[in-house]
């Protein structure tokens, strides 16, 4: 037994709490923001949807942003900073007076640093919703609209249809004149199957170009 105290001290002695306690240098962060499923960016890679969690070396500087459509971007670092836990796990170990072995051994792995989550979580609000960008006063914001500077509609994603005809302005042929998709939004007035452009007899109808057989 006497020959076991020795042994006993000199592993308590050479023992950290932080080494005693963690693998590695890593530590596994919750991001969550309010409103939720924003994007969460580390170090400028995208990670995923708030709520996200990831592991995230302590010894570093993290750069972090919030994105999320229709509110300012939120952005912070966070850095690992010695944990008073393992400071006092330490001074225990080391039975107070050589406490300060186990903090050089801490200091020299690193181990003792950690992320507040707490920190981490006050900075989950995205701020107020930014006023709803809308050059062409069509109620479609300008990042959703596929015509942002022309009045247009919701079932085009806010462009035209200036002549009615079910066709949107940049996919109509014929933009100004009301006219058949399979023409690419240009008429057939006499419905002879031949659009108006192709029809050598535009408003009679008839088989041969567009115009009636002779008698």
């Amino acid at each position: 037994m006497r020959k076991l105290i020795p042994i006993l001290l000199a592993v308590t002695l050479f023992t950290s709490c932080a080494t005693l306690l963690r693998r590695d240098t890593k530590q596994a962060i919750t991001f969550t923001t309010d409103p939720p499923s924003a994007t969460v960016v580390v170090d400028g890679k995208n990670i995923g949807k708030s709520p996200v969690i990831i592991s995230l070396e302590t010894t570093e500087s993290h750069t972090i942003q919030y994105k999320l459509n229709g509110y300012p971007i939120t952005s912070y670092s966070v850095d690992g900073e010695i944990l008073p836990k393992y400071v006092a796990g330490n001074i225990a170990i080391g039975f107070a007076v050589l406490g300060w072995i186990p903090l050089i051994i801490d200091n020299h792995t690193n181990k003792w640093r950690g992320f507040n989550q707490w920190e981490i979580d006050s900075k989950r609000k995205l701020g107020t919703k930014l006023p709803v960008q809308d050059k062409d006063g069509d109620g479609i914001a300008n990042d959703k609209d596929d015509c942002p500077t022309v009045k247009g509609l919701a079932v085009f994603n806010g462009c035209p249809d200036s002549d009615g005809d079910g066709i949107r302005d940049t996919e109509d042929v014929c933009p100004s004149t009301k006219g058949l998709a399979k023409f690419k939004g240009c008429p057939d007035t006499d419905g002879d199957g031949f659009q108006d452009s192709e029809d050598a007899c535009p408003k009679v109808a008839g088989p041969i170009n567009g115009c009636p057989k002779k008698d």
